[in-house]
This record gives C-alpha cells, sequence and structure tokens, in this order.
C-alpha cells in the first residue's frame, strides 16, 4: 500500500502550470498588440518583423522542450519509483502482510515509516516540479521582457533609419543639381575604359598566340617523345621479365641451397657420430691393446716357461732314449754275462737326479721295470727281454707323443 505512488497531482499541476504560462504569454503578446494599437504611426519592415517572429518562434519551442523535459522527468520517476518499490503482486510483500496478518499487528511501526517515506518522497518530487515550472515562468518572463527590449531596440533603428533616407534623399537632390559635372567626368571615365578594354583584347590575342606555338611545340616535344617512350617501356617489361626470371632463379637457388644446408647438416651430425664412434673405437682399441699387451706378455711368459719345460722335457726324452739304448744294449748281450745288475742300478743313479723336482709318473714306471731286472738270475729267460722290448717301444711312442702335444701348444 505504501509503494504505490499517487501520479495524479503531479501531472495536473504540470498541466496547469503550463496553462498559466500560456496564458501569461498570450497576456503579454496581448500587451504588446495593444501597444502596437496605440502607436499607429509605428511601422516595422518586413527584416525586423521576420526577426521577431523568428524570436517568437524560438520561445514557444523552447517552452515546448522545457514542457517535454518536465513530461519525461515525471515518467522517469514514475518509472524508477514502480521498480524500485514493491507491488502488491511482489511476493516478499505478500508474505510480510501474510505475516502480519498471523501475528495480528496489520500496521506496524514499519509499514508506517515506509509510508511517511513515500509520503514525504511524493510531496518532494512535487515540490520540484513547482519549481520546475515557476523557474520556467520565470524564463519566459525573462524572455518576454527581452523581446519588448528587442522590440524597442528595432524601433530606434527604424527611426534611425528614417532619419538616414531623409538625409539620403536631400543629398540625392543636392547631386542631381551637380549632375552633368559627374556626367562628364563619367564620359571620361567610360572612354579610358574602353581603351583600356582594347588594350587587354590585343595583350589577350598575344597571348593566345603564344599559346598556340607552345601547344605547337609541346605536341612536336610530344611525336618526338613517343619513340623513346616505347622504347623505354619495352626496356622496362624485358627488364621485368628479367627480375622475374633472375627472382625464380634465386628462389631455386635458395631452395637448393636450403637443401645443401640441411645434407651439410646431415653430413655433419654424421661425421660427429663417427667421430664419437671413432673416438670410442680408438678407446677400446687402446683397451684391446693394453689388454693385448698383457696377454702378449702373459703368453710370452708362458711360452718361456713351457718352452724351458720342453727342453726339460726333451732332455729327460734324450736321458730315457739313452736309458732305452742302454736296455736294448743289455738285452742283446748273452744271458751269462753279470753285469745287468750294475747297469740297472747305474740307469737308476742316472734318472734320479734328473727327476727330484720333476719326476714324471712315466720315470717311476721304467724304474719299476729296470728294477725287477736286477734282481735276475744268470738262468737265461726268455720272457723279461721281450717284456723289455716291449716296454722300451711304448716309452718311444709316449715320449714321441708328448712332445708332439708340446709343439702343438
Amino acid at each position: 500500500m505504501a509503494g504505490i505512488i499517487p501520479t495524479t497531482t503531479p501531472s495536473q499541476d504540470i498541466y496547469i502550470e503550463s496553462d498559466r504560462s500560456s496564458h501569461i504569454d498570450f497576456q503579454n503578446v496581448k500587451t504588446a498588440s495593444d501597444t502596437m494599437k496605440k502607436n499607429p504611426k509605428l511601422e516595422f519592415s518586413q527584416a525586423d518583423l521576420l526577426k521577431l517572429l523568428s524570436y517568437l518562434e524560438g520561445e514557444l519551442q523552447a517552452r515546448d522542450v522545457v514542457i517535454a523535459a518536465l513530461k519525461s522527468e515525471h515518467v522517469k520517476q514514475f518509472i524508477y519509483a514502480s521498480r524500485n518499490k514493491t507491488h502488491l503482486s511482489d511476493p516478499n510483500a505478500a508474505l510480510f502482510r501474510d505475516n502480519l496478518a498471523l501475528t495480528g499487528n496489520l500496521v506496524s511501526r514499519q509499514s508506517s515509516t515506509a509510508a511517511a517515506q513515500s509520503e514525504l518522497a511524493m510531496r518532494m518530487f512535487a515540490r520540484q516540479q513547482l519549481d520546475s515550472l515557476e523557474k520556467a515562468i520565470f524564463n519566459q518572463r525573462h524572455t518576454h521582457m527581452k523581446l519588448i527590449g528587442v522590440m524597442k531596440d528595432s524601433e530606434e533603428k527604424h527611426k534611425h533609419l528614417m532619419n538616414e533616407l531623409e538625409e539620403e534623399k536631400q543629398k540625392h537632390e543636392r547631386d542631381t543639381a551637380q549632375g552633368d559635372d559627374i556626367t562628364y567626368g563619367l564620359e571620361v571615365e567610360r572612354t579610358r575604359l574602353k581603351q583600356d578594354l582594347e588594350s587587354e583584347k590585343q595583350a589577350y590575342k598575344k597571348l593566345e598566340k603564344d599559346l598556340k606555338k607552345l601547344q605547337e611545340t609541346i605536341d612536336a616535344e610530344r611525336a618526338r617523345m613517343k619513340p623513346i617512350v616505347l622504347l623505354l617501356l619495352a626496356e622496362r617489361k624485358r627488364i621485368i621479365m628479367k627480375y622475374i626470371e633472375e627472382r625464380k632463379r634465386s628462389e631455386d637457388l635458395a631452395q637448393i641451397l636450403s637443401e645443401e644446408k640441411l645434407r651439410v647438416d646431415t653430413i655433419a651430425e654424421g661425421l660427429e657420430e663417427e667421430s664419437k664412434k671413432s673416438l670410442r673405437m680408438e678407446a677400446e682399441l687402446e683397451k684391446q691393446a693394453q689388454s693385448f699387451d698383457v696377454e702378449r706378455k702373459q703368453l710370452i711368459a708362458s711360452l718361456g716357461n713351457d718352452e724351458k719345460k720342453i727342453k726339460d722335457q726333451e732332455l729327460e726324452i734324450n736321458q730315457l732314449k739313452a736309458e732305452n739304448e742302454m736296455l736294448r744294449k743289455q738285452a742283446r748281450l748273452p744271458s751269462g754275462v753279470p753285469q745287468l745288475p750294475a747297469k740297472g742300478m747305474n740307469v737308476r743313479a742316472v734318472s734320479d737326479p734328473l727327476d727330484d723336482n720333476s719326476a714324471s709318473p712315466m720315470m717311476s714306471s721304467v724304474a719299476k721295470v729296470v728294477q725287477p731286472t736286477a734282481t735276475v738270475s744268470s738262468v737265461p729267460v726268455s720272457g723279461p727281454s721281450e717284456y723289455l722290448t716291449f716296454s722300451c717301444q711304448s716309452l718311444d711312442m709316449f715320449s714321441r707323443n708328448l712332445a708332439s702335444t708340446f709343439f702343438h701348444e
């Protein structure tokens, strides 16, 4: 209820004030017309009347603008109040009213303050409208007084112009008396001007001739320059075609250069990789060379040891061969010879010093084979001699196999 704005009073005030202002303007116009009727001798020219009419139209238009502005302001205030204040259809206001109805307090302090505020706002709005209308009325009066002053000024100017016209009329009458002298002077001036005109015509003709000559020379120069221009155009076309070809060739060369740069970059990358790979291979080769040197030294050392062993074994083989020969010789001797035990002991003595630290099982087997022969009797026996020959052959084959294995190693 408090949010609804009564819009009847301000609009009525606006219309009343506008009627008052229009009534005042009509009264002012009526007073001006009365003053004109009282002074029938006061006559305005057409320019002054048009000026006064334009002033009146301007004031009327200003009044219409002020009225339209006041109406639009009133509409804006009404729309603003209707947007920012609650209505009966507002759900929040409806809930508030329902709450008041349930509690039994229909007129609360908040609603009364809201109503008072809205009433105060409406009064302030109406006061503002009245102030604006009073200002408009004051401006209209001020402009009316201005128009009266302008009309007075125009009357004074009209009087001044009438006086000037009277003076000019009297002066013209005096000048007509002196018209003969003036006509003579005018005739003299006319003849002088005719002479000047003739001289100007001759100068104009001369200039036309000069212009014609210049035009002919320009045409001749143009005809002379035409083949040169055509030649220059052909040369320009040829240069443009050559420029296009050179640009195309430069683009092709640039493309080839870019491809070559890419290929060079790839080759450089490949060379860099190859250099890194070669450095790695050199490092590996150095490591392998060092390992090969170490292995070579080890092999040389092992070869020296093997050669020493081979020499020892060759010496042992030679000794075994000598023992074998001695055993064969002893086997070929007659059975009645009593020297076999002594020789067997000598063979034992010869073989023992050679095998103090490196005696092989082969030597021990030979000693075992030779040792029983020392205890044989002088009775001739055929079995032991055959056994000795077989053992000597087996020793010879074993020594050959051993030598061949050492040589292969």
